[in-house]
């Protein structure tokens, strides 16, 4: 309703395509954005069709007013740049045509996209296109510059938004930004290499409490359902994102949730989300800050200090934006001297932009832990391979940077992962904001079981490890990756219940050892007050095995009873539970 009455203002009167995204871009909304284009999109197709040519087709010369008997977006042309033609438009006439609207990288490969309505689009109609674009481009190279600063975000999805393709970030980015990253890592890789050579040989070898050792991040809009849904969930740690594009309000409304989930003492940690005006505009950061911090300092275990700090799209582009964005949140430790703080935030297994970042900061200013966004694989097993690198190898790598770096103390937190659920369109993290046509060929992401499973193998792997503090899920409820559908009435997917089980079994449990096994073999063993559980998976075909004693039951990965041959049980991807009570 709040976007449908944004758009009604806006669009009350006749305003043209130019006027109408620099709005949207000043508002970050994605989704009015795609509203706009398809609408336009569908308008051009339909005069193409109709023999119609349109030169020159410019975003000046389209014109959009909101309908208001049924709010759709009425699209005109300015008829100075209609004309008829005699036989049917080539694609390469129509394509060419459609270069005329300027858009950002990304929004015109979706626009694209629109033309053909999700249909096949032919070679020639795209090469035309992408022809005549990057000839008009190259008459106003400052139109690049604009667009380095646009920043959008897609609810849907709960995400900033891909603006530029690689090339033009390429050009985009200095020199000497990319020499000094590589100079600090020069410097950093021997020290780092070695103590993760150390490091790895240690992993599994000391026993950990689970303990509060798993979060989960929650969104405060949907606080009357997940309240239940947290009790269902041990009340385990939850994280709570504060977003620098949002109003006071919404920040209030945050601050508010922290403030009860502290009394009913549940523990909270805290993010800043940045964006592009963060980074540009101080004094917007400074305010943002400045609403959120002396309010809940006290009652958070740690704020993490900006997100995906190596991802253009979220609005940082060197590691030196990114040290400015901590400074000004590290003075508050002069007033607030027990306040952590967490960082740098990067995504993925791109350790090389950590050690840039950490090089970066004032040597004054150091972190509580390293926090990343450790996503092992986004289409798959958290055994899998990067390189010489699965899970259990990145875990110790990000150790061994915390450690050596002397930027930060020697933790290091998780703070973010989860997998993509096939089938959930532009709420996927990886489909959003548009669907094209080989989404809907290649089908990605993994099936609410795999999820399931991932996520118990994955918690068991880096908890169990000895590297990792604290792994923090993303999120409760989200139709595109949460543990909850939000789209479904609030269903509770398989991972929501493999995740109860897991905290009812070995929430507070003390993890004592990696049993020696063959390849592919999982065998952890736990200690609880009352007994001794073994957590097993293979990552190999399904297979027979023999456990150190016979158990008094054997669960599966959500709780029920499987039948088992005396010490025998069978393993298979999906984690089983063999529960021995002590006497």
């Amino acid at each position: 309703m709040e976007k449908e009455a944004r758009l009604t203002a806006q669009l009350n009167t006749p305003k043209t395509l130019a006027e109408v995204l620099t709005m949207i871009y000043h508002q970050f909304d994605n989704a009015l954005l795609i509203r706009v284009l398809t609408a336009v999109a569908d308008k051009v197709a339909q005069l193409h069709h109709a023999g119609f040519s349109i030169e020159p087709l410019t975003n000046d010369v389209i014109c959009l007013q909101l309908n208001t008997r049924d709010h759709s977006i009425d699209v005109t042309v300015a008829e100075k740049s209609l004309g008829t033609s005699e036989a049917p438009l080539t694609w390469q006439q129509r394509g060419q045509q459609l270069a005329g609207i300027n858009l950002p990288d990304d929004y015109w490969r979706i626009l694209k996209y629109m033309y053909f309505s999700n249909q096949a689009m032919p070679d020639e109609f795209s090469d035309a296109a992408d022809v005549m674009r990057q000839s008009l481009r190259s008459e106003n190279p400052s139109q690049l510059i604009a667009e380095k600063n646009i920043w959008l975000w897609d609810e849907n999805s709960a995400q900033a938004m891909i603006v530029l393709h690689r090339k033009a970030k390429k050009s985009l980015r200095r020199k000497r930004d990319n020499l000094k990253l590589l100079l600090h890592n020069l410097i950093m890789l021997p020290r780092i290499w070695f103590g993760y050579k150390r490091l790895i040989r240690t992993a599994y070898k000391k026993p950990i409490t689970l303990t509060n050792r798993i979060g989960i991040a929650l969104h405060p809009e949907y606080w009357p359902q997940e309240n239940e849904l947290l009790l269902e969930l041990s009340c385990i740690p939850v994280l709570i994102r504060f977003y620098c594009h949002e109003a006071a309000p919404q920040w209030q409304a945050s601050i508010e949730l922290i403030q009860e989930l502290r009394h009913r003492n549940i523990r909270v940690m805290v993010a800043l989300v940045q964006n592009r005006n963060a980074v540009i505009d101080s004094s917007s950061w400074q305010s943002f800050l400045d609403a959120i911090i002396p309010q809940v300092h006290d009652l958070v275990d740690w704020i993490e200090v900006g997100h995906a700090s190596n991802r253009v799209k979220w609005g940082i582009w060197n590691a030196k934006e990114y040290a400015n964005l901590l400074h000004a949140v590290y003075v508050y430790k002069k007033t607030y001297p027990k306040l952590r703080l967490i960082g740098p935030a990067v995504i993925d297994f791109e350790w090389y932009k950590i050690i840039d970042i950490l090089k970066t900061l004032p040597k004054r200013i150091k972190l509580q832990a390293l926090s990343q966004h450790l996503y092992v694989d986004r289409r798959g097993a958290p055994e899998n391979f990067q390189g010489k690198f699965s899970s259990i190898e990145k875990c110790a790598l990000a150790k061994a940077i915390a450690i050596s770096s002397g930027q930060c103390e020697p933790h290091f937190i998780i703070s973010e992962f989860n997998w993509p659920i096939k089938e959930t369109g532009v709420y996927s993290p990886i489909g959003s904001p548009y669907m094209a046509p080989e989404w809907f060929r290649d089908n990605p992401g993994v099936t609410e079981t795999e999820y399931a499973e991932y996520l118990i193998r994955y918690l068991t792997i880096a908890l169990c490890s000895g590297f990792v503090e604290q792994a923090v899920i993303w999120r409760l409820s989200a139709h595109g990756y949460g543990l909850v559908d939000d789209r479904d009435g609030f269903r509770k997917r398989a991972a929501f219940f493999a995740l109860q089980t897991y905290l009812q079994l070995l929430g507070d449990a003390k993890f004592i050892s990696k049993r020696a096994s063959q390849a592919g073999d999982y065998l952890f063993e736990f200690q609880t007050s009352s007994a001794t559980i073994t957590l097993a998976w293979t990552t190999q075909m399904e297979k027979v095995i023999t456990i150190a004693g016979p158990a008094e039951c054997c669960i599966d990965l959500y709780g029920q009873p499987l039948q088992q041959s005396g010490p025998h049980v069978t393993l298979s991807a999906s984690p089983i539970y063999t529960i021995q009570e002590q006497p």
